[in-house]
């Protein structure tokens, strides 16, 4: 049963509660007026919550939310960049959602990030707005397990939700030392090996309708770079359109091949 049975959610936030799961303390960075942490402490899904936004204006307006409601004593709102303001050991789950995974990728390899993730290490549910392969290679150089990895459609947009679980004995890597390096070899992976990342096997094997629908619109945005780039003038040009033809390749092979 999906959390919004408590608390009024949209699709693609009672997605991202119901994969948070159970338990002590839960941590949403950038909160957005805290909907998915109130909606598990209301629930009882977990005993209290901490809601963390960055700027004066959404931590207002997230301190205003919980103050209206009558578990405001269980959510502890705070300001600060990223994991900053949690204390390793402080939380069994962490919600990030709404950014891009290049923003989420900086808060995941900071070196506070380092500090809680090598101490007690919690479970993340990531929602990245763009660049979800970027996410499922930090979990795999993590050693974090994808447990779940579902696609939610709403309002003619279609939204990844990933939730990871840490590795038994801990995780493999400190993020803060192999971060940068870690992305650049993400992005010189070959482009069938990127792409693979960007859909996600599980949603290729399960012939994901949703993904279906990203793959045709992904190969129509390239198509339209492809178009664009016909005649490059510049070296810089030429390597873009070559690698443009490669994710295109990429995409159009898992297009026949799981969806045809």
């Amino acid at each position: 049963m999906l959390v919004q049975d408590q608390r009024l959610l949209t699709g693609r936030l009672a997605r991202i509660a119901d994969l948070a799961g159970r338990g002590r303390t839960v941590a949403d960075i950038g909160s957005d007026h805290a909907q998915v942490p109130l909606a598990l402490v209301e629930s009882g899904r977990f005993e209290s919550a901490i809601a963390v936004e960055l700027s004066a204006g959404p931590l207002a307006a997230t301190r205003l939310s919980v103050s209206a409601s009558t578990c405001a004593r269980l959510v502890d709102v705070r300001q600060g960049d990223g994991l900053r303001p949690l204390r390793a050991g402080e939380v069994d789950a962490i919600v990030i959602a709404g950014m891009g995974a290049s923003t989420m990728w900086d808060i995941l390899t900071s070196d506070h990030a380092a500090g809680l993730l090598m101490d007690e290490p919690p479970r993340f549910v990531l929602q990245p707005m763009s660049g979800s392969g970027l996410m499922r290679f930090w979990a795999e150089k993590m050693g974090y397990e994808l447990v779940a990895d579902v696609r939610v459609r709403e309002a003619e947009l279609v939204y990844e939700c990933l939730l990871l679980s840490p590795p038994s004995c801990g995780v493999v890597a400190d993020p803060s030392t192999f971060g940068s390096v870690w992305r650049a070899e993400y992005l010189g992976l070959p482009a069938t090996d990127r792409m693979l990342y960007a859909c996600g096997s599980n949603g290729l094997a399960v012939r994901c309708e949703w993904l279906k629908r990203q793959l045709d619109s992904e190969l129509s945005k390239r198509q339209a770079v492809l178009g664009a780039l016909a005649h490059p003038r510049s070296d810089a040009a030429a390597a873009r359109m070559v690698e443009v033809r490669a994710e295109y390749g990429a995409l159009f092979r898992f297009r026949q091949e799981y969806f045809s």
